[in-house]
Parts: structure tokens; sequence; C-alpha cells
């Protein structure tokens, strides 16, 4: 595609005070665009913003407009309003709920044209009453929608705007090939959890699938890599079921593709799940993975081929949980969580049967390996070109 005769303007519109997923490929993604792409003119309205993120986005060189504290402030957030008619964008790129609210908000005002990219990454799971109201405001101004997932694609049209106009473009990250070793003895079978410690990740599923294989005397280690609510409960139970030996919660840790790289599965018993980037880094160092047969999940990993998917049974209905998932099926369902028993079996089967769980890793790693920050990056830059 032919590049434009002057350089295309482009305001992205985006939360970077958490730690997950979305915030992590947006600063790939703006690190890898800006060397790629010359002809485009970036600059950020940042509604929120830890001081590690706000310092990579001074060495980028990148105008970022800050807020002076985390507090909400409307007033604040209304100047996008401004800001737009003066810098007279091309594009306005929103990311997920918040963002796309209010670069929604800010093109809505504009006396010129402004095309509208809003990006979804699972916030419309969450979309109910006034949200889903929100959504539907900022769904019906996008000029395109981007769907991390075919599964984030049926939602949109299922609960937001059956007419909206969907691209699915799914998520890349960094790959890297590291040979450090974490020390752990050769005989424990070394299983791996990495997200936030929250009801939707189905962690207390996990903990008692662990449970049972120490009821079983089975001979394992597992890692739980992240922070959140059910970070204390965790903590209880690990400490009330005698898991200290054998069960670590790690917080948030920097080198997460060396726990991956040491390990021998990856666990991710979701209620609901965009996609799971997780998997995709897993891959990348040949980590097999167990994970809920849910959402965008089923749209990366092949049932005994790169990993195993276990169909959910239960019912939950938590105050924090979605009312709707989408199935393996391509339904909208109410979230379920899997047996923690037939997690458990899994899990003996792989650690029995070595040979097998690093073959799934291999083709784990073959299936994904052009889900990289790289193959998104040009996927957008295409989009940016289109519009």
């Amino acid at each position: 595609m032919s590049l434009p005769a002057r350089k295309i303007k482009i305001l992205h519109v985006v939360d970077l005070s958490k730690t997950g997923g979305v915030e992590v490929m947006f600063m790939d993604f703006l690190s890898q665009i800006l060397a790629l792409e010359p002809d485009f003119e970036h600059e950020v309205f940042v509604l929120r913003v830890n001081q590690e993120r706000k310092n990579i986005l001074s060495r980028l060189g990148v105008k970022a407009y800050f807020p002076e504290n985390n507090k909400y402030n409307l007033l604040r957030r209304l100047k996008i309003i401004k800001l737009m008619a003066v810098k007279k964008y091309d594009i306005v790129h929103g990311q997920n709920y918040s963002g796309n609210l209010w670069a929604a908000i800010g093109k809505f005002f504009q006396l010129r044209t402004v095309k509208l990219i809003s990006h979804e990454h699972g916030g419309s799971w969450g979309a109910e009453g006034l949200l889903k109201i929100a959504s539907q405001f900022w769904a019906l101004n996008s000029s395109l929608i981007i769907c991390n997932s075919n599964a984030a694609a049926k939602i949109i049209k299922g609960k937001i705007y059956k007419k909206a106009n969907l691209r699915v473009i799914y998520n890349g990250v960094r790959r890297t090939n590291l040979k450090i070793s974490i020390a752990k003895p050769k005989n424990d079978f070394k299983i791996l959890f990495v997200g936030r410690l929250e009801e939707v990740k189905g962690l207390r599923e996990l903990a008692s699938a662990l449970k049972i294989l120490h009821d079983r005397d089975t001979q394992f280690i597992c890692n739980i890599l992240g922070d959140g609510e059910l970070r204390a409960w965790l903590s209880r139970y690990i400490e009330d079921n005698d898991l200290c030996g054998k069960v670590t919660l790690h917080g948030i840790v920097s080198n997460v593709d060396q726990y991956m790289a040491n390990s021998d599965v990856l666990v991710l018993p979701s209620l609901r799940e965009p996609l799971g980037n997780v998997i995709i880094e897993a891959a990348h160092q040949n980590l097999p993975v167990i994970a809920s047969e849910v959402d965008g999940i089923t749209e990366i990993v092949r049932h005994h081929d790169t990993g195993v998917l276990l169909k959910p049974r239960f019912i939950r209905s938590l105050p924090k949980l979605p009312k709707q998932v989408v199935s393996a099926y391509g339904e909208l369902v109410a979230p379920m969580a899997i047996d923690p028993n037939e997690l458990a079996l899994e899990l003996i089967r792989l650690k029995n049967h070595p040979s097998e769980c690093k073959a799934l890793g291999l083709r784990a790693q073959e299936l994904l390996k052009d889900y990289t920050v790289e193959h998104y990056t040009n996927a957008i830059r295409e989009v940016y070109l289109t519009l």
C-alpha cells in the first residue's frame, strides 16, 4: 500500500496505569510503529499512568498528555475535545472501554471528519447498565472496531451493536528465546499461573486442583505470578491446606518469560478470557497450556494438539463476573467454572507423560509463532493507511 503525501496524525487514548496485557502490548506496539513508520505522527492522551510507562513515553519522544494524578477528573478528560479540534488529528485510536469512550466523546464534538478506531480487548464482556449504553455510544461512533479475537467480535455483535464494522486482529507479543534456568528440584513437575488474581481467572478451581495433587502425594511445584484481590484468600488457602512448600505467590515479576522457559505447563482456568496473551507468550517458550474451553482461548489452543482444553461445568454467579461469555460453539452463555478434579487429572497425566507434554509445547510454538508484536503492528499500520 502506498504511503500518504503527508504525515497521518494519530491520537491514542489509553489508560496506562495497570499491569495487564492491554497496557504492555500498547507500549510494545508504540515502540514498534515509531521505528517502522516515519509517515505517522503519534500522540497519546493518557487517562491514567504509572511512573514506569510515563518514563518510557518520554524516552520514546512521543508527545503525551498526562493527568496531574490518577484521580478521576472529568474536566481534565473533557479537554480531549479541544485538543482534537486544535491538533486536527486524522485518526483517533481508543484502547478498551475507557479509551474507546473518551476517544468517542472527543470525536463526537468535532466539526471536521475524524476517523475513530475503537479497540476491543475484553471490556465489553462486563458492559451492563450504564456501561453498556456507553459502549453502544462508542461503537456507534466508530469507523472501525478492532477485536482481538472472534469471541470479542461475537460479544460486540451480540451484546453491543450488531451493525458494527469489525476487524479481527489477533494480539502479538514480544518474542524471547531464553536459556536462563530457575533452579528447582528436577523431580518436581513445574506448574505456572500468570495473570491477575481475580475471580474471573478461575483461581479457586486451580487452588482446589493443587490440593488434590497434594492429597495424592504428587510431586509438583506451582508458581503463581500476579497480584489482585484474591491474593489474601490464596495465601490463607495455601497455609490452611499445607501447600506452603509447593505453591508460591510471587506477586508481579519482571521475568515472566524466565518462569515460562523453566516450567512444564501453564494453567489458565479462566471463566472469561477474550484471548489470552499469556498463552501466546508461553507458546513462544514451548510451554503448553491447560485452559478453559471458553471465549478466545479456543482460537489459539488446539485440544490435545497444542494444549488441553477443559469444558466448563459449573455455573458461577458472582457480582464481578460478566453475565455472558462465548462458548466453544459460539453461543453467548453464562460463565462457568471447570471441574478441579478434571484439571488435577490432566496435570497428573502430563506429569506422567513428559514426552507428550514436550510435544504439545513444540506444536504450540509452531502454531503461534507469528503472533508477535511485529505482525500485530503491521496489521494496524495497514488499517491506518486504509482509513
